[in-house]
């Protein structure tokens, strides 16, 4: 007897597999055949043949279909199959792992008071067929503490299970109802993913620079099924403390920061003032302000070390008006003024439909020159909107000879904004210096920029700019083209091409001081491997020159990039490799290469490690010089209080250098702020040094700024009837007062303060399964305290049909329910109006009604004919807890009836 089959199958779990098997006899005599299957433990097949024979040198096949239980491991098992217990065959069945994850909220508070800490919990479950480590990280919109319990990672076995617990601080200091959003996102480590971008879809002039995105990897060595990233959005209303305190100011959020450093010996000793929030919340006033008082101002240190830039502003604004003074970057339209910094002010007047906006400031920059402008928005959908825009610049004598114009120029543009959704988005603007209408050349010009998805995965973006050499805003001398576009291939595979080009001085008349001419383009490639391995491979073209002198550097390389996931750690390597010319200077064919390698290190969510180290060719001026750059970085937050950034770097090339810069934050219990900065650079041997070091103290507090006009307080308590009858608090109810909310404490209390005389509405949101509430109105008075008590009784209910009548033989009988009637219930306590519609069989029921008396009135939808519905109306007087049943009859009418018979005229009445 013979057997063959295939010896070795893959098949995915929870699949069928079916495996062939050839049976020959090649004796001369006939043969028994008993199968026999050996299968693992809950694997299920289809019944095998019983007892047959084979006769002498035939052949036989038999099909032997197995059901792979969905929770299989992912291994190799071994089968078995014989026909008698001398002929056997084994083969091996490969079941391919899944990786697959479950999340599920199980605790969560979905309102609170302020101040009080509460805890959400979600569990993880791994539903795969192989052992998996999932990564996790919860986020939140209000900057609260986070304690994660365990943080960051858990490691099951298929069908094992976790809890992860969070515990949120609230800010007892809350002054209205805020909704707090908790983002919990969870992946499985190592699940293939194919939804890679390692390139920006925007194309940005100030940042072409390659960052790619590391991918999850599949350390199984499987190919594995993937499965998307889970994200779980926790939404909890938390409520201000109920105070009973008559607040008579509003007040403004004000921070103070105290801060004192050096620099090589100079010093610096200043204030700052911080203030924000609302002026009148009830219309939307708000105000913010910053102020720099320098008392000891020999060099500008905080600036140095990442501070502001402004000396002062003050900005208020209001559903209608938006005002701004000071320092700060200003804008009108992208083509005039776009993100322009300098001193001055601004007025906005108009709504989200339309708007009207003055602009004027001084701008210090490397051409200094004044700006006053204006333009008038019009949105007439929520997909396009238009603006028209003038400004006026003023530029010194120095400056009208870089720009090679008038020192009082006039612009006017007009723009048009269109977008839809994600798919497109085009932003187009025209702009002229001078008359709008004349025909002088080389005035003008334009902004164009378009980006969108135009598939899954598919993605473009395109940016135009030109200004001409006689053209005044905020390009000027310029031809700007940036273009780039992403496309899937397949899978892991995805496909990206770039290209850049920059033109200025273009009518080479003048030495300016962006002469310059940059054109950069790339095309390549990016996979993720199965086995987690993130590659991509680009092809880099580059030209940068001086407009005037000619002078440059042309580059043409390849650059491959190699990224994978081991765990907590990231391995990154790049190679750029190819060849680089010297324009306008000796020598051509110089061979140009970079290596760069980073290593990162990360234990938890809120600290990280990394090394990094990069050797070649890199740029300086219109030169390339060979370099050895060394690096290492810490990030580093202990509970929310303590943080610390400290980055390293050794850079060896004709100039050695070294710096390390420094980041450290306290936070006390009070939120006041100790912050320390500092800034190290050495360079060559022998060179000198720059010592740079801020510690700053910040003091948050309130400062009155608006008397308020009334200061009335409602003191109350909400209660209900439980199933028993008798009376509790109602604790964690949302109070609604005039649309001002708020939550009761655990004894049902609750207090609304700083109130205007006058009348007050005090309701609730909702009630319990068993209960209604019933409405409280009180009266305000400025200075005193009101009292208010939120009761909730049981509910009523009304049952009730319409009854259809006719006549029969003369007598009045019911015939059954007319199915087309609406009834409604109107409140005479609250005005509350209730609309029921009868069902199909006539009936109608209405429950959960508060107790009180209620107006009854019944419509008919294509009423039968001749018929009249009694009573229309109905008044009720419903008691807690009661049930009450109306009924209105559909009764026909009578009518006078007359019969023409033999000429004479008879009546009868029906």
């Amino acid at each position: 007897m013979e057997l063959k089959s295939e010896k070795r199958q893959e098949v995915e779990a929870g699949k069928i597999v079916t495996i062939a098997v050839a049976i020959g006899n090649s004796s001369e005599e006939l043969q028994e055949l008993t199968p026999y299957l050996d299968l693992p433990q809950g694997w299920i097949a289809l019944p095998l043949d019983p007892k047959s024979s084979l006769a002498p040198h035939a052949r036989t096949l038999q099909l032997i279909a197995i059901k792979i239980p969905k929770k299989t491991r992912a291994q190799e098992y071994q089968i078995t199959y014989q026909i008698n217990p001398e002929t056997k065959t084994e083969w091996i069945i490969k079941v391919l792992p899944f990786h697959e994850v479950q999340l599920q909220l199980q605790e969560l508070p979905s309102r609170l008071i302020a101040g009080s800490p509460y805890t959400c919990a979600f569990n993880l479950l791994n539903s795969g067929n192989v052992t998996s480590t999932i990564d996790y990280q919860v986020r939140e919109n209000l900057g609260y503490p986070l304690l994660i319990e365990p943080e960051g990672a858990l490691t099951l076995e298929p069908g094992e299970s976790a809890t992860v617990s969070i515990t949120v601080k609230t800010d007892p200091s809350l002054e209205i109802v805020t909704d707090q959003y908790l983002f919990i996102d969870a992946h499985i480590r190592d699940s293939y993913r194919n939804d890679l971008k390692n390139r920006e879809c925007e194309p940005a002039p100030q940042n072409f620079e390659v960052k790619p995105t590391l991918p999850q990897t599949d350390s199984s060595g499987y190919f594995g099924i993937p499965q998307e990233p889970l994200h779980e959005t926790v939404k909890v209303e938390i409520f201000p403390q109920p105070s009973s305190d008559l607040k008579l100011y509003q007040e403004l959020s004000m921070k103070s920061v105290f801060g004192y450093g050096q620099k090589n010996g100079k010093k610096q000793l200043f204030v700052e003032q911080y203030g924000s929030g609302f002026v009148d919340p009830e219309k939307g006033k708000e105000l913010a302000l910053f102020f720099h008082i320098p008392i000891l101002n020999q060099a500008s240190i905080n600036r140095d070390l990442g501070g502001p830039q402004e000396n002062f502003y003050l900005h208020y604004s209001d559903k209608t008006c938006d005002l701004y003074a000071g320092d700060g970057i200003y804008q009108l339209t992208p083509l005039l003024m776009n993100n322009l910094y300098g001193r001055g002010g601004s007025i906005s007047l108009g709504n989200q439909k339309i708007a009207l906006k003055a602009v004027g400031l001084k701008n210090s920059s490397s051409v200094p020159q004044s700006n006053l402008g204006a333009h008038f928005f019009f949105a007439p959908s929520h997909h396009f909107n238009i603006k028209a825009a003038s400004i006026k610049t003023l530029l010194n004598q120095e400056s009208a000879l870089v720009f090679q114009t008038n020192r009082r120029t006039f612009s006017n543009s007009l723009f048009a904004d269109l977008h839809y959704k994600k798919a497109f988005s085009a932003l187009m603007e025209y702009g002229k210096t001078g008359a709008p209408f004349t025909k002088q050349k080389n005035q003008y010009g334009y902004y164009i920029y378009a980006r969108g998805n135009a598939r899954r995965g598919l993605w473009y973006a395109v940016q135009k700019i030109y200004a001409s050499p006689e053209f005044v805003g905020y390009y000027h001398d310029t031809d700007q083209l940036y273009a780039s576009l992403g496309l899937p291939l397949f899978k892991g595979l995805r496909a990206n091409v770039a290209h850049q080009q920059i033109k200025n001085n273009l009518n080479r008349s003048f030495n300016k001081q962006t002469a310059a001419r940059n054109l950069i383009d790339y095309i390549g490639i990016s996979y993720s491997f199965p086995s987690g391995l993130y590659t991509s491979l680009y092809a880099n073209k580059s030209a940068m020159r001086n407009a005037l002198t000619g002078a440059g550097i042309k580059t043409l390389y390849a650059s491959l990039n190699g990224a994978k996931r081991f765990d907590y750690w990231t391995l990154q390597g790049m190679v750029d490799y190819g060849q680089y010319d010297l324009i306008g200077q000796t020598g051509e064919g110089h061979t140009y290469q970079n290596y760069q390698f980073y290593l990162y290190y990360q234990p938890k969510s809120r600290q990280q490690y990394g090394l990094y180290s990069r050797l070649g060719a890199q740029f300086v001026a219109d030169k390339i010089e060979w370099a050895h750059v060394y690096g290492a970085s810490i990030s580093y937050q202990y509970n929310r209080q303590f943080d610390l950034q400290l980055n390293y770097e050794y850079i060896a090339s004709k100039q050695v250098r070294s710096y390390l810069n420094s980041t450290m934050r306290y936070t006390f219990s009070n939120q006041h702020l100790l912050d320390l900065k500092g800034y190290w650079n050495r360079w060559n041997k022998h060179g000198g040094n720059l010592v740079e070091y801020l510690i700053s103290y910040t003091i948050p507090w309130k400062l009155p700024i608006k008397k308020k006009r009334s200061h009335g307080t409602i003191c109350g308590k909400a209660s209900y009837v439980g199933e028993d009858g008798e009376v509790m608090p109602y604790s964690n109810l949302v109070i609604n007062c005039n649309g001002r909310r708020l939550l009761t404490d655990a004894s049902g209390l609750f207090t609304i303060a700083n109130l205007k005389p006058g009348l007050y509405q005090i309701g609730t949101e909702e009630g319990t399964s068993h209960s209604i509430a019933l409405p409280t109105s009180v009266t305000v008075t400025g200075g005193e305290s009101a009292q208010a008590a939120v009761h909730f009784d049981h509910p009523a209910s009304v049952t009730g049909e319409i009854l259809l009548y006719h006549f029969t033989d003369g007598n009045l009988e019911k015939s059954g329910r007319w199915h087309n009637g609406v009834i409604t219930l109107h409140s005479s306590l609250t005005g509350e109006k209730i609309v029921s519609r009868c069902s199909e069989n006539g009936e109608f029921f209405i429950d959960k009604l508060p107790p009180g008396r209620w107006k009854v009135t019944f419509y008919l939808e294509d009423p039968p004919p001749y018929h009249i519905l009694e009573p229309k109306e109905q008044v009720l007087d419903l008691f807690p807890g009661d049930e009450q049943k109306i009924i209105a009859k559909l009764l026909p009418i009578r009518r006078k009836m007359e019969f023409i018979d033999e000429g004479k005229i008879n009546s009868q009445q029906e």
